[in-house]
């Protein structure tokens, strides 16, 4: 489920995971991004990640259906997360052209929204 949080800053969506990631998470990010972005302008992601169980099948075709859509629009991510294979997953992620994440422990959040502020991160 994602709940969506204060953003620190206005070109960034802030969100919290936790629980199962379904279908209408994935259609009221979408709708999110539209309302605050539109089509065409870039925008970050602030992604805290808490004991996610799972996705479902419906979650998981509709969220690669918005990273499809967004993916021109995606500049930097921030995930906070406390587990290892996060960090190991994010660090992957890394070689997506275009786009910048970067892993912080939940601890850090002051630091990951430092470094998604930044104009050249």
């Amino acid at each position: 489920m994602f709940t969506f949080l204060p953003s620190e800053d206005k070109y960034t969506v802030a969100v919290e995971v936790k629980g199962t990631i379904t279908g209408e998470d994935a259609r009221n990010l979408d709708a999110f991004v539209e309302k605050q972005f539109g089509s065409d302008q870039p925008f970050n992601g602030f992604v805290i990640f808490n004991d996610v169980d799972k996705t479902t099948l419906k979650g998981l075709i509709e969220g690669n259906m918005f990273d499809a859509k967004r993916w021109g629009q995606f500049q930097k991510f921030a995930v906070l997360s406390d587990k290892k294979w996060m960090e190991t997953a994010v660090n992957a992620g890394n070689i997506l052209p275009g786009i910048t994440v970067k892993h912080f422990d939940k601890a850090d959040m002051t630091d990951a929204w430092a470094w998604i502020k930044e104009e050249n991160a």
